[in-house]
């Protein structure tokens, strides 16, 4: 099953204008497509076409070079090939961010030991005896 790229929605468009829409079909089904009305629907939502109900024939439009800015759906879909640059792996800055993780860790759960928040009553419950017991002091400002 093939996929059907933007410059040959413009050629189908063109079929579709001339020959009406079962020619338009077939001709999307000898491409290998099985949903032909899948294609009709995403050339109406295209941004060069314009589909007019009222003659059901579509009509092209330049594209405005702002839209050039924004990437369209199948680019953002298609495998983009670029060039990856292999960086060395630095095993002390991968020792140091794993160390760095650990760190902030142990800190964030060091006090859920102690503390309870719920958010639904906004409370927070603090276990003194345990806390004090542990070696803290309760500071409150």
């Amino acid at each position: 099953m093939s996929k059907i790229k933007d410059k040959e929605l413009l050629n189908i468009a063109e079929i579709y204008n001339e020959k009406g829409r079962d020619a338009a079909y077939t001709f999307i089904e000898d491409q290998g497509i099985k949903y032909p009305y899948a294609v009709i629907k995403r050339m109406k939502n295209h941004a060069t076409l314009i589909y007019k109900k009222e003659t059901d024939t579509f009509s092209f439009q330049e594209k405005v070079e702002s839209d050039a800015v924004f990437m369209t759906m199948d680019e953002l879909c298609s495998p983009a090939v670029t060039e990856k640059k292999e960086q060395p792996i630095n095993h002390k800055t991968v020792a140091m961010e794993k160390l760095i993780q650990d760190l902030l860790g142990d800190r964030l759960l060091e006090p859920s030991k102690y503390i309870t928040l719920d958010s639904s009553s906004k409370t927070m419950m603090i276990d003194q005896t345990s806390l004090k017991s542990s070696g803290y002091k309760i500071v409150t400002y």
